[in-house]
């Protein structure tokens, strides 16, 4: 494989072309890429020292930002996979992680079970013997969990490489921009959309995590933050602060990973005179679209055209390709795509077809290219013969004046019929739900076997921790 095909590579080349531009901003200190460029090589050999070689499977879990960069990019330029993993994760699904990924090794940063200190990180050895080929895996993500077990999707260095430069070129990162995340950088939609991004491009990377609105706010004006990448549910929280103001340096707001309510989009320009855009991604298909747009509808209600060396179509059941502004599933082929998942060639061959991947996700391409999403396929119930997609329900009950969000669900009544449920979150300032009102809303706006006849009044939906609905009852 060509060299800039590497991760670390491309990494590198940002290092030696930018040496003494500042890379990393983390806690009141700033890093030349000259200086970061020195840390990897030092963790490298360090890695060395513990019996990491070329070929193995290790995962990290690190709450310090700067330290996990170090051991991510360490490992790379030792040409090892990388298994990133949330240092938060309870012992039972990282023991699940660690036997599904065939470990080679596993670094923390705190002490656990069966892990042993070494050069101030706490290590697992575990006694695999099969070994790796460098064209082989760089990176192994899980998936999110929230609709089953997660599933290990694998990428190699070349479908990384294209969907961090493409994302690169879509958003015009740069060596000027300051790029910013308060989310955690082990999880895969920072690190990809991101941290990644903003250290390939030479651009400078903010690194402090914080979940609260006026800490966030206060990174951004410090530092001068032109890129913001965040979740749908920290963009209201921001929007539900009185620091949310016209003053920042901002450019461009950026988004992914969950459904984000039309009014989260609009109460943000209103405060920030800042557009949210928002990138279409899969765990299986990387980077797929981007909505470039500064016009509000396509903004709200797109996951816009698809990226440079992506291609899209939508298929019936039957897997032949509907016509313009049907219907159907999302399939996606291109440069960008994972591997399969990691020793699971069932689902791998259900999901990876003929260089095409099935994302799972219900949606339609308009006349002018655009792609608009409707839901998921396993989303989809069927209500009277009528085949229903929940997030399509979703957003009309949250157009109601007293409704904040829901989330939709399926229930059997006395007929084993299948009907519509769904549980609601109201607005802070609501203090009575007029359920006759929203019946008579919901009516106006659906057919009346889209009307939900089980409504529960909760204080907040399940979720994961970012904010992505979970829909495992």
């Amino acid at each position: 494989m060509p060299n800039d095909f590497y991760i670390w590579d491309t990494i590198k080349k940002a290092c030696e072309t930018y040496a003494d531009k500042t890379a990393i901003a983390y806690e009141e200190k700033c890093m030349t890429y000259g200086e970061l460029f020195q840390s990897v090589q030092y963790f490298k050999k360090t890695l060395e020292h513990i019996g990491i070689c070329s070929g193995m499977r290790v995962s990290i879990m690190h709450n310090n930002p700067q330290i996990f960069l170090f051991l991510l990019l360490g490992l790379w330029s030792l040409h090892c996979t990388v298994i990133p993993l949330d240092e938060e994760t309870p012992d039972d699904e990282l023991k699940h992680a660690f036997d599904s990924c065939d470990c080679h090794y596993a670094l923390s940063g705190i002490s656990r079970e069966s892990f042993v200190e070494s050069d101030n990180l706490y290590i697992r050895c575990f006694k695999k013997t099969v070994l790796i080929k460098f064209d082989n895996p760089a990176v192994m993500f899980y998936t999110s969990g929230t609709t089953g077990e997660s599933k290990c999707v694998v990428f190699d260095d070349e479908a990384m490489v294209s969907n961090i430069l493409g994302l690169c070129s879509f958003v015009g990162i740069n060596k000027d921009d300051i790029i910013y995340t308060p989310l955690k950088i082990s999880l895969t939609a920072a690190m990809t959309t991101a941290v990644l991004p903003a250290l390939a491009a030479g651009a400078a990377l903010v690194l402090t995590p914080s979940k609260m609105p006026g800490s966030i706010w206060k990174v951004l004006r410090t530092y001068q933050v032109t890129v913001f990448f965040s979740v749908p549910y920290i963009y209201d929280m921001l929007t539900q602060t009185e620091v949310c103001s016209t003053e920042h340096t901002l450019r461009i707001c950026l988004t992914c990973s969950a459904y984000m309510d039309p009014k989260i989009y609009s109460q943000f320009y209103k405060k920030t005179k800042c557009d949210i855009h928002s990138i279409y991604c899969s765990s299986e298909a990387g980077v797929i679209s981007y909505v470039a747009s500064n016009e509000m509808d396509k903004l709200m209600y797109t996951v816009g055209k698809p990226v440079k060396g992506v291609y899209i179509r939508v298929v019936d059941d039957n897997g032949d390709q509907l016509q313009v502004g049907k219907t159907g599933q999302i399939e996606v082929s291109g440069s960008n795509l994972a591997k399969g998942y990691y020793n699971r060639n069932d689902l791998t061959r259900r999901v990876f077809i003929r260089g095409w991947v099935k994302t799972g996700d219900l949606g339609y391409i308009d006349e002018t290219g655009y792609i608009y999403l409707v839901g998921r396929t396993n989303e989809v119930l069927n209500i009277s013969g009528h085949l229903v997609g929940i997030q399509e329900i979703e957003k009309v009950i949250n157009q109601f004046v007293q409704v904040k969000d829901s989330l939709v669900y399926g229930l059997t009544d006395d007929h084993s019929h299948q009907r519509l449920a769904c549980y609601i979150v109201l607005n802070n300032d609501e203090n009575a739900f007029d359920e006759n009102s929203f019946l008579r809303f919901c009516r106006l706006k659906m057919p009346a076997y889209k009307v939900p006849i089980k409504i529960q009044i909760v204080k907040e939906l399940p979720q994961s921790r970012y904010g992505k609905k979970k829909r495992v009852f």
